[in-house]
Formats: C-alpha cells, structure tokens, sequence
C-alpha cells in the first residue's frame, strides 16, 4: 500500500486481482469514482493495481476495498511497513505462480484435444467426455467462477463471453452425447445377443404342476 498527499486529501495505491480486460478496469474504476470521498481514481490494466485520491475524512483505505470488492474482484491492503520493492518482488511472484498454473492447465488441454482425435473416429462418447470434464472444470474453472461473479454484480465482461461459449458448446454435446450412448450400448448388446444364436424357445407353463 502506497499514501501520499496533502494533509486534506491522501493517495492510495491497492493492488486488483481478477482483471483480464480493458472493461474489468473501467467498471473498478467507475465505482471508484461514484465512491463518496474520492476524488480521482486511476486503475491500470498491465500492473494491476488502482491509484485512487481520497479525503480521509469522507472514506477509508478499508472502504476502498470493500468497493472494489463490490465489483467482484479481489483487492487487499498490503502491510503497511512493506517497501515498494518488496510489493513490486510480491506481485511478480503472484504472476509467475499464475503464469505456471496457466502453462499446466495449457498442457492438459492440448493433451485431451490430441487425445480426441483419434477417439473421435469411433463412436465413444463417454470417453470424450472424460477427456472433457477435467479440461471444462480444472483448466476453465476460473472463466466460469469470474463469469458468476460478474453476473452477481449484474454485468458482463470476457469471462462471461468465454464461459457463456463454451458451456453452451459442452451442454449441447453432453446432451446429443446421452442418446448416442444409448444407442450404442444397443447396438452392442443386439450385437452380442446375435453372436450368441437365437434364444432358446421359453418352456410352456404347467398350471397344474405349479398349484401342486
């Protein structure tokens, strides 16, 4: 956390989580602007962080917080006694930790998609759709829970485009997928029961032997 300033009116500095396009750092900084006490808000896309001037005696560092919280994005205050390098060494930690889960989930992705093409030619679809879950609810998971996010707080944003697409696409497949199963487990077994010859002809029933 970063304040300068006059006596009358401090500078602030927080860093954002969450933000992925150019609409996420608007809407920050909209609400930050509307935010009683601010005078000026400036949040940075590429860094990662929101500058805002306030007065003291009309907001909070805390209640900047919970504002851009409000948005659905993460923000914290870092500690106070922290210098500008050790936040500057804290933030590109974060973004190597998050540019190798991205690497990893990349690498699983492109395995199930190689995967599949070759599992594409006969008809298995429920391997396909094993190959798919983990790639929909591992490697995406984050679109979908920044998409629900944003929708709670009643807007939209590249998350929302992504995960609207791809679940709609995984929807339809899982439901054309179910019958298709079906019907080729109905095709093994008329396959198999013709392999096996025609059934034996079913014995007729002795009423009499039965009540005696």
């Amino acid at each position: 956390m970063t304040v300068t300033g006059t006596p009358r009116e401090n500078e602030l500095t927080i860093p954002v989580q969450g933000m992925t396009c150019a609409a996420c750092s608007a809407r920050v900084q909209r609400t930050l602007e509307r935010t009683p006490g601010v005078s000026a808000a400036n949040v940075n896309l590429m860094t990662g962080s929101a500058t805002v001037s306030y007065d003291p005696a009309g907001t909070t560092p805390e209640r900047l917080v919970e504002a851009i919280r409000d948005t659905g994005y993460g923000a914290e205050l870092p500690d106070g006694g922290a210098s500008i390098e050790e936040m500057t060494g804290a933030e590109d930690a974060a973004r190597d930790r998050e540019r190798r889960e991205l690497r990893s989930k990349f690498a699983v992705s492109l395995a199930a998609a190689l995967l599949s093409i070759p599992l594409s030619m006969p008809l298995r679809p429920w391997l396909l759709f094993a190959l798919t879950l983990p790639v929909i609810g591992w490697a995406g998971r984050h679109f979908y829970s920044r998409a629900w996010s944003a929708f709670r707080h009643r807007t939209a944003d590249m998350n929302t485009l992504i995960a609207v697409g791809t679940g709609a696409a995984f929807g339809y497949s899982l439901f054309v997928t179910h019958p298709l199963a079906i019907l080729s487990v109905g095709l093994f077994a008329s396959t198999h029961s013709r392999r096996r010859g025609p059934p034996s002809p079913a014995r007729p029933l002795d009423v009499n032997q039965t009540f005696t």
